[in-house]
């Protein structure tokens, strides 16, 4: 397996930048800014530039799987690793308009699916990267050297 990390990291953080300068943006939808519109490209407001904003990656993914294809590296389904990476972008999503406030407030008698979760968005995202780094990953290292070191 040859991920290149590096590429997918620049997607991320570039994806990461582009929402964060249009969420700068704030465009006032409900104060009819969806239908504002520039010369800069005919035809196009800024609804349309919204909707392309997220449809775009989409069909990248689709176009993604057409190319695998051709390419005959066909999967039946993403890899564990392809899954954890997509849904920690979608969790990281879910905290997209949150205020510092509300990240960082605890729920009281909220029970996260792991114990060590926390009660509050900022830990349940914070947990992620951390479960997958401490406990999991030396989890699936211990595990791989004591079965390759019985395999011999």
């Amino acid at each position: 397996m040859a991920t290149n990390w590096t590429l997918i990291r620049q997607v991320m953080n570039g994806t990461i930048d582009a929402c964060e300068a249009v969420e700068k943006q704030a465009p006032d939808l409900s104060a009819g800014e969806y239908e504002a519109r520039s010369d800069y490209q005919e035809d196009v407001c800024v609804g349309d530039f919204l909707n392309r904003f997220w449809q775009y990656p989409e069909g990248a993914a689709r176009d993604i799987v057409r190319l695998r294809s051709h390419l005959g590296e066909d999967q039946k389904h993403p890899s564990e690793i392809a899954r954890a990476l997509a849904q920690a972008a979608v969790a990281c999503a879910e905290a997209v308009g949150l205020s510092e406030d509300a990240l960082d407030c605890e729920v009281s008698g909220f029970t996260a699916h792991c114990g060590s979760g926390g009660a509050s968005v900022a830990s349940l995202l914070t947990g992620i990267p951390s479960i997958q780094n401490g406990w999991m990953r030396t989890g699936i290292t211990k595990a791989l050297d004591e079965f390759r070191r019985e395999q011999g």
